[in-house]
């Protein structure tokens, strides 16, 4: 049966609805992970919904679509690096955990920074399935990074079922971020990571020859604001940077439930086809760019 694209929940806070500043379809990877046993850190950023494949068994375990470690059996907790694919004001989280139901970490938290370019020098990511980060990098990672801001305290998670997977959190900051800390406690697996905010873009730094602006991307703070439908697909989709991967990566509503039966011309010759679907998009700035 077709399933739905992900969209915002029934019971979800408004600000899903917002770009997903992370995603490694905008350009979020991961730069470090203490533990990649079970399943790499690369998967929390995937822009699809976690998927369950039933008796699907890697050479370390069950396969699992997320970040899983392996229990701890070492001082301290398991914790990865994040840089935004879009920098920008954090306005909510999710801490997904779908499928993870026995092996989710019980608590969580996340830190942020805004780093100006090789501020840190990071290893090499390597993202192998049944390895972990050198002790030496560990305590390097940590030593830079334990001190960036807290952005959501250490706070308990659900379990991954239907029903408790999404956990949301309001983020009331204002600041603009370009790395994020992930921190679980102790151990376990996180599905994905969303991290919904605006971009904020240093307009004073636009060069000739960047002209012309496309100021409705979601790169240069561009945001879907209002829409018809979104049964398919979210509008937002529109503003994403690239090209789309496939039709399920672009804005599609559901047919109209008030369409006739049966078409007919009116007399003008044209199809009498009643309504359509709109989606308003908010600029990124007011401002006026063109070359001289």
């Amino acid at each position: 049966m077709a399933q739905r694209s992900e969209k915002r929940l029934s019971d979800a806070p408004a600000f899903v609805d917002l770009n997903d500043l992370s995603c490694n379809r905008v350009g979020g990877k991961i730069l470090f992970a203490t533990d990649d046993w079970f399943a790499e850190a690369e998967n929390l950023l995937k822009p699809g919904p976690p998927e369950w494949h039933e008796g699907v068994f890697t050479s370390y375990g069950k396969w699992m679509d997320g970040w899983e470690t392996r229990r701890k059996r070492i001082p301290g907790h398991d914790w990865c690096i994040i840089k935004l694919g879009i920098a920008g004001v954090i306005k909510g989280l999710d801490i997904d955990t779908s499928y993870f139901t026995g092996n989710y970490p019980p608590k969580a938290s996340v830190q942020a920074a805004c780093l100006e370019k090789d501020h840190i020098v990071f290893p090499e990511r390597k993202s192998l399935m049944g390895s972990e980060a050198p002790a030496d990098w560990i305590k390097k990672m940590a030593a830079a990074t334990e001190l960036w801001t807290d952005i959501l305290p250490m706070t308990e998670l659900r379990p991954g079922y239907p029903s408790t997977a999404h956990n949301f959190f309001c983020i009331n900051n204002s600041q603009r971020w370009t790395h994020l800390r992930l921190n679980i406690y102790p151990d376990g697996g996180v599905a994905r990571l969303r991290v919904y905010g605006l971009a904020v873009k240093d307009w004073t730094q636009i060069t000739y020859k960047e002209i012309p602006v496309d100021l409705a991307a979601m790169e240069n703070g561009g945001s879907a604001v209002g829409w018809s439908n979104m049964h398919y697909g979210h509008p937002r989709n529109l503003i994403a940077p690239g090209s789309a991967a496939n039709m399920g990566d672009g804005w599609e509503t559901a047919r109209r439930l008030d369409r006739p039966s049966v078409l007919e011309l009116g007399e003008d010759e044209c199809l009498k086809v009643p309504g359509f679907e709109w989606s308003v998009i908010r600029l990124g700035t007011s401002r006026n760019y063109k070359k001289d």
